[in-house]
């Protein structure tokens, strides 16, 4: 599977057409992972790399269908992120 870059105009995970977008904010970010996961939430089956940032927004897109997935199950997806970056809670870093 294979992530693209997205855009930045909508948060979480929007789907238009073939493509599911997903965007985050995190400004002090040093790289954004994207971790998906089968229906039970259990099992993460892919975890990626988000290819892009504009102005703090870490952004990717998914072209469905790809690597045996449907376009309807996308809609059973669980989703999360891994952030990584400094540790500094004095700034409000917790990484």
């Amino acid at each position: 599977m294979q992530i693209y870059p997205g855009h930045t105009r909508k948060f979480g995970a929007s789907v238009d057409g073939k493509t599911v977008n997903f965007a985050l904010a995190a400004m002090h970010a040093e790289a954004v992972e994207l971790c998906l996961f089968d229906t039970t939430g259990q099992r993460e089956f892919a975890r990626l790399t988000m290819p892009a940032r504009k102005d703090g927004i870490w952004h990717g897109a998914l072209q469905v269908p790809a690597a045996g997935v449907d376009y309807g199950s996308i809609y059973d997806w669980t989703y999360g992120w891994r952030v990584h970056g400094p540790w500094a809670p004095e700034q409000g870093h917790r990484f």
